[in-house]
């Protein structure tokens, strides 16, 4: 995913294939917690974290 840095992404033959960005994992989750807390039923932010898998 986006937390490979340039040089693990050449070493795993995976450069060009993935998005440009990098960002940690702490970045992502930091997205991933603001976009649970956008919904406001507990339903859609189960299927929201369901549709993650």
């Amino acid at each position: 995913g986006l937390a490979f840095t340039l040089k693990e992404r050449i070493a795993l033959g995976i450069h060009g294939l993935q998005p440009p960005r990098f960002k940690t994992q702490d970045e992502q989750l930091a997205l991933c917690k603001a976009s649970v807390m956008k919904y406001t039923e507990d339903l859609n932010r189960y299927l929201y974290l369901v549709e993650l898998q």
